[in-house]
């Protein structure tokens, strides 16, 4: 929930219950028992409907005068108007009993209230949902994100009615237990982290009580992970005395994209696989801007967790914090892996004449991202709405673990790299200087689909600089080629040649077979040169 505004009852709820005594207003005005004295006094007419009025006005007038605040009242109500977060009271009594009442309060009065809605005015009392409704349409806001609380049924029913979230505040009143509230609370002091909990937070470390409450849903059951993620814990600590060789890789996730958690994590374990490896464990760093509200960092962790779980990744630790440094999520990730000798997968073993396969097609990652971050501009643009949801869908072939798996497998391979910020020419070029060798490329041969040739023309960018995770570059020997493409295509991966090794020492890239002269070259990704919002 996204806490907008903050709706109290008052007597018994921010008022200590008894200062009025209804069983007595009951006796006084003849109203049957278990019959609200508002309902009852709606049924008598002329003189009779006044006299009771009037009866109601001054007993609960002379309670008022009595009142006393709840505990916690002032501390509660304060922390809402530090934070600008609307306070209304809506009430069943008089606005001249409200009045009177917060005269016996210490320091709350009138002017801590957005506004006091009283039986005087004119919307129907609760449990009718009118006067939450109104609340909302005049703050302009959603009624969802408004927080009803109180201690009696009516207000429940009234903040059910609205769809807004209610807090029941306990009783002595028989079926308490019955009364139906999204929280319910015995001390107005436990209002707090419910609040803390539904509103942006502020600069600085995510705070420890909801960290707390986040880090009880991680998986830290690998039994190699000597201290694991825990509040107060300043580092990670692994046994990895049976591993032979241990892998690192560290990357942030920068650009604007729909599920942030599936890139930081493929990104990242894509580099762990081109070596032969397999991610065993994982920290991260996650910066939010000012502003976030809890509930968007609790949907980005526990997509976190349930993928780590599919990858069977152990969370060992990181760093959560709300930073003006930042204007959009950032997550950095650092994946630990492991590999035996004998399989690690090194770049210095690319010879002369192997050959350059890719996988799937180029610029997967940017497709994603650009039809994400400008689908309504698209849309305007005259791209057809199922096509960019297609490519916005490109996210989830952003992992290359199978195809790496499966090349390994078939044998032969000498090296593999993943195609990342840069693009394809980028990820050329470094397995090159990586290799020490020069590649012959195709270049009428590199992949592309359609759809990413549009965008990448309408936004005036080259999609062979364009990020593409999502693609593998796996270079093997010649013997080995066909035996790795079956394997691949057998699985459902497209895959096909690209180029070939050369014996240049000097790592020159010649484009054969296309129109290009010379293989580019990027200081930057292709992405950057769009601005998102």
């Amino acid at each position: 929930m996204q806490l907008k505004a903050v709706i109290f009852d008052f007597d018994g709820t921010l008022t200590k219950q008894g200062s009025i005594d209804f069983n007595m207003i009951r006796n006084k005005i003849s109203c049957p028992p278990h019959m609200p004295i508002l309902d009852y006094i709606e049924t008598l007419c002329g003189k009779e409907q006044k006299a009771a009025r009037d009866t109601l006005d001054s007993l609960e007038f002379h309670g008022a005068e009595s009142s006393e605040e709840e505990y916690y009242a002032e501390e509660v109500i304060g922390f809402l108007n530090r934070r600008n977060i609307p306070v209304i009271i809506i009430t069943r009594n008089s606005k001249k009993c409200i009045l009177r009442s917060l005269e016996n309060f210490r320091t709350l009065n009138e002017k801590n209230f957005y506004r006091i809605i009283s039986r005087d005015d004119p919307y129907a009392v609760k449990p009718d949902p009118q006067s939450i409704i109104h609340i909302a349409g005049e703050l302009d806001i959603s009624t969802g994100n408004i927080m009803v609380i109180g201690d009696y049924i009516h207000d429940m029913t009234a903040g059910i009615k609205a769809g807004a979230k209610t807090v029941y505040k306990i009783t002595d009143r028989e079926n308490d237990d019955l009364v139906q509230s999204d929280y319910i609370i015995q001390s107005l002091r436990e209002l707090l982290p419910i609040f803390s909990a539904s509103l942006p937070l502020q600069k600085g470390k995510y705070p420890n009580d909801l960290l707390g409450d986040l880090l009880t849903d991680l998986d830290s059951s690998d039994s190699r992970l000597i201290i694991g993620p825990g509040v107060g814990e300043d580092s990670a600590v692994i046994n990895a005395e049976e591993e032979e060789l241990i892998i690192l890789k560290s990357d942030p996730i920068t650009f604007p994209v729909d599920d942030i958690s599936m890139y930081s994590i493929n990104v990242n374990m894509n580099d762990i696989v081109t070596s032969g490896g397999t991610g065993q464990w994982m920290t991260l760093v996650l910066l939010f801007p000012e502003g976030t509200y809890p509930e968007e960092i609790e949907k980005v962790m526990e997509s976190i967790s349930h993928i780590c779980r599919k990858r069977n990744l152990s969370i060992c630790g990181g760093h959560t914090e709300i930073t003006d440094a930042v204007n959009r999520p950032v997550i950095s990730v650092t994946i630990i892996g492991t590999v035996s000798k004998e399989k690690l997968i090194n770049k210095k073993n690319i010879h002369c004449g192997d050959s350059i396969i890719l996988s799937k097609f180029i610029g997967i990652e940017g497709s994603s991202i650009i039809a994400a971050g400008k689908y309504r501009e698209l849309i305007e643009a005259g791209f057809n709405k199922k096509e960019l949801e297609s490519c916005k869908a490109l996210v989830n072939i952003l992992s290359i673990s199978e195809e790496a798996q499966l090349a390994v497998e078939a044998g032969g391979v000498s090296a593999m790299h993943d195609v990342t910020e840069g693009g394809i020419a980028t990820a050329i070029g470094e397995l090159s200087l990586a290799g020490k060798k020069g590649f012959d490329i195709y270049t009428d041969q590199i992949p592309i689909l359609e759809i990413t040739k549009r965008i990448c023309s309408y936004f005036k960018i080259n999609p062979l600089g364009l990020i593409g995770s999502g693609s593998l570059i796996i270079i093997c020997r010649k013997e080995a080629t066909e035996k790795i493409l079956y394997k691949l295509q057998n699985n459902n991966i497209e895959a096909g040649i690209i180029g070939k090794v050369n014996s240049d020492p000097g790592g020159k890239i010649s484009c054969l077979g296309g129109a290009l002269d010379e293989w580019p070259e990027f200081t930057t990704d292709e992405l950057t040169k769009i601005k998102f919002n």
